[in-house]
């Protein structure tokens, strides 16, 4: 799909809240996210407006060929040396879902976030058994840097997270090459 389509990041505002708490509250999202419980629209609506207000975090809107599927959130933002931030994405239509769209989604991150905003480090955490999104992040260069054992807990369970890092430097080699 992604070679073709037009795969777009907006800044995301206020007309965009609804179809982020429907996107939030798929059950292939939820199921990678550290709360699986569905989300009410009172806390997503204090969330999003938070959220909006930070001025440590982004949010974009993923945009296939004009229509709105997704979200990248960039939080934790530090613009002082060693400056950093952390991210994550989802995409609510299954349909787009392992089509190349979230290549295209990073490609685009990490040039805002190395290029753009010119930050040393990009960090993520991934719950460990969501191994295509963690293969997605080490096939863009991210390395492993650290695991936070039982991160949360469903049914009873452990479930550990993977911790990842790119780093500027890396990121610039890997353009160069």
């Amino acid at each position: 799909m992604s070679d073709g389509a037009d795969i777009t990041l907006l800044p995301a505002d206020e007309a965009d809240i609804w179809d982020v708490l429907a996107w939030r509250n798929q059950p292939h999202v939820r199921d990678n996210m550290y709360t699986a419980d569905p989300i009410s629209r009172d806390t997503h609506e204090a969330w999003f407006s938070a959220a909006l207000a930070d001025p440590a975090r982004e949010l974009w809107i993923i945009a296939v060929n004009g229509t709105k599927c997704g979200l990248v959130t960039l939080t934790d933002i530090v613009r002082t040396p060693p400056s950093s931030c952390s991210w994550a994405f989802y995409i609510g239509d299954l349909g787009v879902v392992g089509k190349g769209v979230g290549s295209a989604v990073e490609t685009q991150v990490l040039d805002r976030v190395f290029a753009t905003l010119k930050l040393d480090v990009l960090r993520c955490e991934v719950l460990a058994f969501n191994a295509p999104v963690i293969g997605l992040h080490k096939k863009f260069g991210f390395e492993q840097s650290g695991r936070i054992e039982n991160r949360i807990t469903r049914d009873g369970d452990g479930i550990d997270a993977i911790c990842l890092e790119l780093t500027r430097e890396r990121w610039r080699a890997r353009q160069e090459a």
